[in-house]
């Protein structure tokens, strides 16, 4: 609540400040102390003076111009608009020509706001725009030839493209206003076209451009020519007992959005009355000031009932409130807020003022909730970006001393290996192997914070994948020795060229072996490469496999998630943060593959890294990775989705849920999940949280404010022990893995059989009994 209350005081603020009646004024404070800053206080004032003088004469010379021929009317608007031009245009040239120290740059400035504010004020067109501005154009030459003659080309040149290219953006979006409002009136006009008769009339008023919008329609309803000022300062030529009535409901007071019905007598050309209805409808800005009226007026007489409209038009008005309804879902969906539900479209058939309060009201919900939207996006943008900004700066912060110990160190050391000061020399190898550990632990910090900010870049180079294993091993090669342990390379198939990005290839297959050999002792690591088609494309396998220490099944749950060891009391024997292979993971991914592993405790471990020999295929290695499963089980049970990258896993679900009595089908991915279950609108919904293409937790959000799946129960299964996180989003239970049988069985047959008793409960619903449990 806070925040729409501190949104509408900022709103109501920038309103008053750049289009509030006294905006002009607030213009001519900033000008003025541009002035006194660059020329002194005293031409400030007199420039003051002059300018608030030229725009009083300008204020009593308009109305005259009514008096005129149209023609001439529009001569006359060019002059007055040109005279207020120049007496602005003064204001950068005294800046200007006063040779101050910062005359210049203030005057660059002032003549930039002038430009700015003279295109977003232009009402008549862009030529219009063009002409007023001539005297701010003639200056700015004006500015560029002296600075050319002072030998200062370069940068006035520069300044003035820079000043071209705001007013240019400026006038550009402000035609664009325009445009928009040029095909509101192109609604009115094929809104009018729908009515049979001459008894009814859509029109509009244009409170910020003074306009009358549909007055030809209106004209033929009340027989005799309208005009904005007829309508807003006359009353619509009510009859003297409504005048009153009637000026306050088309010139209204500051205030909310609101709609007006109003019935009153017209005063025709002749002296003769006739009897009308309005219906209409008040847009505000969000200080209240009044932007636009939309009504529909009707003969009062005529008794013409609102069902009289074609019922096409009414379809047709149906049918994009409809839209319109979708597209606010949507939005509420992307802004995590709760759907509100839509109004009946039966009511609708009250009539064509019921179609347009709705559309109206509809068109302001959409119109806040894109500007929420694009406020979100930009917080969005602006966050991402600190974080960038945030890992660049402690990249080079953390990195540059840490590189200084490093060498200072190793400078020392060999200072003391010289010296043959063994003391000393040992204490330095400390240091250096501290600093090495804690450069290697930042990098892999900052590396995890760029794969998650999808700030890291794929760079693709044709490579020996044997030539890369070759060095990698050599690098790791006097670690395995120390430890007691025989590395061996084994390649099956012809060699060929890999075409992808070797930096990352080599980063995770050098995690692999450097995990093989600090978890192995006098023991082997044996390293195999091959070639052989996965999900569709030719793919490159590395598998690493030791004789080390080894993993239960509980230590391999946990594996891939950051900052986790498979087992606590390894931290303590053998170091590390647990990012390495996560790290190694999310490389994979993004290089189109991914890192499996085989292990039984003390029996040692086997990893398997595969991407495609061509990056070029990883969006189709991708895509087919999370192609849907077949579906498992009965075909009349009720269908459980299971959202699980590991086939596997998948797999053992499907077993355990399909003996349950439900039929189960599989994905691999998060966005194909989401789709399908939009599609089928599942008994329940088995999540998992790190899935390839998209988080978890955002295909939860997504799924419960969703309206066509917010009513299905997700059960999350993974390693991820967040419970509470998985609650408050929506989840109706979360499981860590892995799981038992009976207990995910359990689990689904209780919240799915939930569902299906509370859709029985509505109209319609139709519930499919669970079968028993079968023996064993």
């Amino acid at each position: 609540m806070q925040y729409f209350i501190n949104h509408a005081a900022i709103e109501r603020a920038a309103t008053e400040v750049f289009s509030g009646t006294r905006a002009r004024y607030y213009l001519y404070a900033v000008i003025a102390l541009g002035v006194a800053a660059a020329a002194g206080p005293a031409l400030s004032a007199i420039w003051c003076g002059l300018a608030l003088l030229v725009d009083e004469g300008c204020r009593m010379f308009a109305p005259r111009l009514a008096r005129l021929v149209p023609r001439y009317q529009n001569h006359g608007r060019l002059l007055l608009d040109g005279t207020a031009s120049a007496s602005l245009a003064v204001a950068p040239a005294l800046a200007w020509f006063a040779q101050g120290p910062n005359s210049g740059v203030v005057a660059v400035a002032v003549l930039g706001a002038l430009l700015v504010h003279s295109s977003y004020n232009a009402r008549r067109g862009r030529v219009y725009a063009v002409m007023t501005a001539a005297p701010y154009i003639v200056l700015g030459l004006a500015f560029l030839g002296d600075a050319v003659g002072a030998g200062a080309g370069a940068s006035a040149l520069t300044a003035a493209l820079a000043l071209l290219y705001v007013w240019g953006a400026s006038l550009h979006h402000a035609h664009r206003a325009a445009h928009a409002r040029v095909q509101d009136a192109e609604w009115l006009r094929q809104l009018n076209m729908s009515f049979t008769d001459a008894n009814a009339a859509a029109w509009e008023i244009d409170f910020v451009r003074q306009r009358l919008i549909g007055a030809d329609r209106l004209s033929a309803l009340v027989g005799r020519p309208v005009t904005f000022a007829d309508v807003v300062e006359h009353g619509c030529f009510a009859a003297p007992e409504d005048r009153a009535l009637v000026k306050s409901a088309f010139a209204p007071a500051p205030g909310a959005v609101r709609r007006v019905a109003l019935a009153h007598s017209v005063l025709r050309a002749d002296g003769s009355r006739m009897r009308v209805r309005h219906q209409a409808f008040v847009r505000t800005t969000p200080d209240g000031a009044p932007v636009r009226l939309t009504c529909v007026t009707r003969h009062g007489d005529s008794a013409t009932s609102e069902q009289t409209m074609p019922r096409d038009a009414i379809n047709d008005a149906t049918a994009a409130l409809a839209a319109q309804t979708e597209a606010l879902k949507t939005l509420r969906n992307e802004l995590s807020l709760p759907v509100e539900p839509a109004p009946p479209l039966a009511t609708l058939s009250a009539g064509l003022a019921q179609v347009l309060r709705t559309l109206a009201e509809g068109g302001v919900e959409l119109e806040r909730g894109v500007d929420d939207l694009a406020h979100a996006r930009h917080a969005a943008e602006s966050a991402n970006l600190a974080k960038s900004q945030f890992l660049a700066n402690m990249s080079h912060e953390l990195r540059t001393p840490l590189n200084a110990i490093i060498g200072y160190a190793e400078m020392l050391q060999e200072d003391a290996q010289d010296s043959g000061d063994t003391a000393t020399v040992q204490d330095l190898s400390r240091i250096l192997g501290a600093a090495k550990h804690l450069l290697s632990l930042i990098n892999e910090i900052l590396d995890l914070s760029k794969i998650e900010a999808g700030r890291m870049d794929v760079s693709v180079t044709a490579f020996d994948p044997h030539e890369l294993l070759e060095d990698l091993i050599a690098t790791v090669r006097p670690t395995a020795e120390q430890n007691g342990d025989v590395i061996t390379l084994r390649e099956s198939g012809a060699q060929a060229l890999a075409n992808t990005d070797s930096m990352k290839l080599g980063q995770c297959v050098l995690n692999l072996l450097s995990n093989a050999a600090k978890f192995t002792k006098n023991g082997k690591i044996d390293v195999l490469v091959e070639r052989r088609e996965l999900n569709g494309v030719m793919q490159l396998f590395v598998s690493v496999s030791d004789t080390g220490i080894g993993m239960s099944s509980e230590h391999m749950a946990r594996l891939f998630q950051p900052f986790v060891q498979a087992d606590p009391t390894i931290t303590q024997q053998y170091g590390g943060t647990g990012l390495g292979l996560t790290i190694t993971r999310r490389l994979a991914q993004l290089l189109g593959g991914d890192v499996s592993v085989e292990s039984a405790l003390g029996q040692g471990s086997i990893f398997t890294l595969h991407v495609p020999i061509d990056f070029a295929d990883a969006s189709k290695a991708l895509g087919a990775a999370a192609q849907v499963d077949a579906v498992q089980g009965a075909e009349d049970a009720p269908l459980v989705i299971v959202i699980e990258d590991e086939p596997d896993a998948r797999e053992l679900a499907a077993r355990a849920l399909t003996r349950a009595g439900f039929a189960v089908q599989g994905v691999g991915g998060g966005e194909a999940g989401l789709a399908l279950a939009r599609a089928k609108a599942p008994a329940l919904v088995l999540l998992d949280i790190f899935l390839p293409d998209r988080s978890g937790w955002r295909v939860l959000q997504s799924l419960k404010h969703d309206p066509k799946t917010q009513d299905i129960p997700v059960v999350v299964l993974s390693v991820n022990e967040d419970r509470g996180h998985a609650l408050a989003l929506g989840a109706a239970e979360h499981i860590v893995k892995p799981a038992e049988r009976d207990v995910l069985a359990a689990t689904v047959m209780r919240y799915a059989r939930k569902r299906n008793e509370n859709a029985a409960a509505g109209p319609g619903a139709i519930v499919t009994p669970l079968a028993h449990k079968q023996a064993g």
